[in-house]
């Protein structure tokens, strides 16, 4: 078994996602993704992050599948339990449980920034510099108010 499977085995004991996973061993989500894509192979500062969040994994199994998963434990054809992953953050924080509710959102209109106000502009003059130094100046034709 790779480290990359040894990897993926936790994680699934763990009930965690790529990403939850990531964040729970303070790691970048592409670095995980890579990772379990088989792209790049774990380093020795991700692996020693597992070791760190998850003191229960034996460092011998994780670094060169020597004895079992767990620490202390006898190797078991099933994993354990695993822990639920933690809860998704909520888009309402803040608000009043009330607030929440899908009758109260249905009049929720909310506050747009006020728009900046556009100002009519126009060209004045058109500079082009040239790689030898040299520099054109063009001024476009005013046209009169009226004409299209």
């Amino acid at each position: 078994m790779s480290e990359r499977e040894r990897i993926m085995q936790v994680m699934a004991q763990k009930g965690f996602t790529a990403s939850q996973f990531a964040e729970a061993i303070g790691i970048q989500r592409a670095a995980m993704s890579h990772i379990t894509s088989g792209r790049n192979n774990p380093s020795l500062d991700v692996m020693k992050k597992i070791l760190e969040r998850f003191p229960d994994i034996s460092p011998d199994w994780l670094l060169m599948e020597k004895g079992p998963m767990k620490r202390g434990s006898q190797p078991v054809a099933t994993p354990p339990e695993s822990t639920p992953p933690p809860p998704a953050p909520s888009l309402f924080v803040g608000l009043p449980p009330a607030a929440t509710s899908p009758e109260s959102l249905a009049d929720f209109t909310p506050e747009l920034p006020e728009q900046p106000k556009t100002i009519a502009r126009g060209v004045e003059r058109i500079l082009l510099f040239y790689s030898d130094g040299t520099f054109e100046s063009f001024v476009p034709e005013r046209k009169e108010q009226g004409e299209v």
